[in-house]
């Protein structure tokens, strides 16, 4: 299968990964593409929060003074 992927200049993971899914789709097996919200209640945190603190930081660190 490697050498498949190597002459075809695809990366063996994302040959996995799309077989993977159409084999979960053909035996019916759902997996969820977002967090249930009781969990990210639970175990989560404040993401916006989180970001803009760390987002401001970088601001006045003056990493991103050169992006526009």
């Amino acid at each position: 299968m490697s050498s498949i992927c190597s002459a075809l200049d695809v990366p063996l993971s994302s040959m996995l990964r799309e077989v993977s899914d159409r084999v979960a789709v053909a035996e019916g097996v759902t997996v969820p593409d977002t967090v249930p919200q009781e969990f990210s209640q639970r175990y989560g945190r404040d993401l916006e929060r989180d970001l803009d603190t760390e987002l401001n930081g970088e601001l006045s660190d003056g990493l991103l003074s050169g992006a526009r």
